[in-house]
């Protein structure tokens, strides 16, 4: 029986959400948004979610905080998600102990760890030495390792980890992968087809892991309805249909990335637009980078802010007008006779007041508007004036060939042109890509035109020692002339200095191979001609 049918056998089917938690403008959860937001994900086609993971900021809570929020999710998910998945990790043992023994109280359906983040496991021994223990605080709750190298920085091999915690942790169902790498997936999956189940966090790689037998995945909700079309359709041998939902994915994932307002917009204020348009205070605490009594100025801080894209952040601030820096005397004090009496200053320079101080606004953005349309000459009345005082106007007819005036349309308009807008349906099309494929291929064609032609000018190789070298051929031997037996050379040498005829006939070829080098070209030997 497989396991996806197994009514005994846990096993998670669908899209899974990594949950973000909301929080009031004082800093504390907003539980009465987990309704809303459940209801949001089932219209989105989420099927499980994932509670307390980086997402929702769980290592940023307390442990009360990550209790009472782990139960109004699964309160609000009750009839509506099929799994309810908890993140138990913490900074140290006893709090991830206490966090999973809550989670089985509470009736979660499964948990998940991550190593620790400061106090860092060296060996894969180790932590499996830490999930072994937090796995048993909740015997009866299925245990998934939760590996995500980019925010613990525990780079540690996933294979290892997981062939150990399959003898050492018996409720291990899987791992929810986030190092972004199918091969170590793939293998993670197959050690136990049957019992562990692996899940990934990349829409870049719903296609490919769905062709590996990676079925499950945990992605943003604006992509559960392209994903789970992608997935009917290769299940119905539509590969086309397919590689177009899986380019289409990757290219919103590409133009939410580049574009952060786009970002922001999808992945956390898309369901917040149905409470009632009232104000529901900061959605992430660890967006501005600092979490604690700081959270409520850190929303108005200039400083921490990002501005808006395409508007450009104040670089100023306002001072009093008559602002000064340094102490001000009145004018004759200050010489060098009182430096050296020790700066007798006069009563009267104490008692001066000071003049008032009147805040004036400095927005120089609105003051370089002013100033181009108060002192700036534009360009019409440029080009007016010089169709009236241009000197090209007093030039004799004899040498008005040399000075051509430029005449303008009436309707020019003066500047640079406006950058158009994000062309979204071209980047779903993939028209781009197709346009850069044409431009590869004419390049290639001229490239290959320019070697054509370039071959056929070049001239004749100049023959250097090197090129007659590398063509000499040697001479092939040539049969004797029939002889007489009388006139045969019978007569042996009177000493034989070879080992053997091969060995006097292999001397005899590299000697005739080296005739054309010691001779030279000019017939004299290249041995003995540097000497003279």
């Amino acid at each position: 029986m497989d396991s996806e049918t197994d009514p005994n056998r846990f096993w998670i089917s669908g899209v899974i959400n990594s949950t973000s938690t909301p929080f009031l403008p004082n800093g504390d959860i907003d539980f009465s948004s987990f309704d809303i937001y459940i209801d949001f994900l089932v219209r989105s086609q989420v099927d499980n979610i994932f509670v307390n993971g980086t997402t929702g900021e769980g290592m940023a809570l307390t442990i009360d905080e990550r209790k009472l929020a782990a139960v109004g999710w699964i309160n609000a998910a009750r009839g509506k998600i099929k799994k309810v998945i908890l993140h138990v990790g913490a900074a140290n043992l006893r709090s991830s102990i206490e966090l999973a023994k809550h989670a089985e109280a509470i009736g979660a359906d499964a948990i998940a760890c991550m190593c620790p983040t400061f106090y860092k496991p060296k060996t894969e021994e180790n932590l499996i030495n830490y999930l072994s223990q937090v796995a048993a605080a909740a015997p009866s709750t299925p245990f998934f390792y939760y590996s995500i190298p980019r925010m613990t920085h525990v780079h540690l091999d996933e294979v290892k980890v997981m062939q150990l915690a399959m003898l050492k942790i018996p409720t291990l169902h899987g791992m929810k992968d986030c190092t972004d790498c199918l091969t170590k997936s793939l293998v993670c999956a197959h050690l136990d087809r049957r019992k562990l189940q692996v899940v990934i966090e990349t829409p870049g790689d719903m296609l490919p892991s769905l062709s590996i037998g990676i079925p499950c995945l945990a992605i943003p909700a604006y992509m559960a309805p392209i994903y789970n079309r992608m997935k009917n359709a290769l299940e119905a041998g539509d590969s086309e249909t397919a590689q177009r939902d899986q380019l289409m994915a990757v290219n919103l994932e590409l133009l939410l990335v580049n574009i952060p307002k786009y970002r922001k917009r999808t992945t956390d204020s898309d369901w917040r637009m149905e409470i009632s348009k009232k104000d529901t205070g900061p959605w992430h605490l660890t967006a501005t980078g600092e979490i604690g009594v700081r959270r409520d100025p850190m929303l108005s801080n200039e400083l921490l802010l990002r501005p808006d894209l395409g508007k450009r952040r104040m670089r100023s601030y306002t001072v009093p007008s008559h602002w000064i820096y340094g102490l001000e005397y009145p004018q004759g004090c200050g010489t060098v006779s009182q430096a050296l009496r020790g700066w007798d200053l006069p009563t009267d320079f104490i008692s001066t007041p000071l003049k008032p101080q009147t805040v004036s606004v400095r927005n120089y953005i609105a003051l370089n508007k002013d100033c181009v349309q108060r002192g700036i000459v534009t360009a019409p009345e440029q080009r007016s004036f010089r169709q009236l005082y241009d000197i090209r106007n007093t030039i004799t007819k004899g040498h008005a060939g040399r000075f051509e005036k430029m005449e303008f349309p009436i309707e020019t308009t003066f500047g640079m042109p406006v950058r158009p807008s994000t062309p979204i349906q071209e980047v779903i099309g993939n028209k781009f890509g197709t346009m850069w494929v044409q431009e590869k291929k004419d390049e290639f064609a001229r490239r290959t035109q320019r070697e054509a032609h370039k071959q056929n000018r070049q001239s004749a190789v100049y023959k250097t020692r090197a090129n007659m070298l590398a063509q000499y051929q040697q001479p092939t031997k040539e049969p004797e002339l029939w002889k007489l037996p009388r006139f045969t050379k019978c007569a042996q040498p009177h000493l034989e200095t070879f080992r053997s005829e091969a060995k006097k006939n292999q001397a005899m070829a590299k000697q005739e191979l080296d005739k054309i080098p010691r001779l030279g070209t000019t017939q004299q030997g290249i041995y003995t001609a540097a000497y003279h």
